[in-house]
């Protein structure tokens, strides 16, 4: 195994039912308590996301109204993204470069590119949110933020190596492929 490949940690749980599919980027990293849930759906992790204790992300199947039936979401979460503790994501995308910040939830939401949520952020029913936005506990204040792509994947990569060389002192790493 080589250390690109996706860390999960001995606590952290991820549970396929139904015939879903789960898919980690090499460097992301699944922290004690962390949980990824998929129920008949697919979930694609691209590469260093760094998922913090406590955090769930959860996918399954969306109800489509006008067929009358549920059915199988493809949810797709890109690269050098991190989600802090006690964060919750059902059936939410998320593009590159995002911080998903302490006890956010979000459902049912599209998250662009080079985002940041603020703690207790709480959207649902198809909020979409922008490249290039923060958006605040009030919902109201949005800002078009000017983000330097190589000094945040420079954060994940050192945050990475630092979680990585901790959890191997503590004896709480294990590399998979998934």
């Amino acid at each position: 195994m080589t250390d690109k490949a996706p860390i999960v940690c001995k606590s952290a749980r991820y549970v396929v039912l139904n015939d879903g599919n789960l898919s980690l980027g090499y460097g992301t990293i699944l922290h004690p308590n962390s949980t990824l849930i998929i129920d008949g759906c697919n979930l694609t992790f691209g590469e260093y996301n760094i998922i913090e204790e406590n955090v769930t992300i959860k996918v399954c199947p969306s109800y489509n109204a006008s067929h009358e039936k549920y059915e199988k979401t493809e949810i797709y979460i890109g690269s050098f993204n991190h989600f802090r503790i006690g964060s919750y994501l059902q059936n939410t995308s998320v593009g590159n470069n995002c911080i998903i910040n302490y006890k956010a939830n979000l459902v049912d939401c599209i998250v662009g590119s080079n985002c940041i949520v603020s703690p207790y952020v709480e959207l649902n029913n198809k909020n979409d949110i922008p490249n290039n936005q923060i958006i605040f506990k009030d919902y109201s204040l949005r800002e078009n933020i000017n983000f330097n792509k190589e000094n945040h994947e420079k954060y994940i990569k050192e945050l990475h190596a630092l979680t990585e060389r901790k959890l191997k002192e503590d004896n709480n790493l294990v590399y998979k492929e998934i």
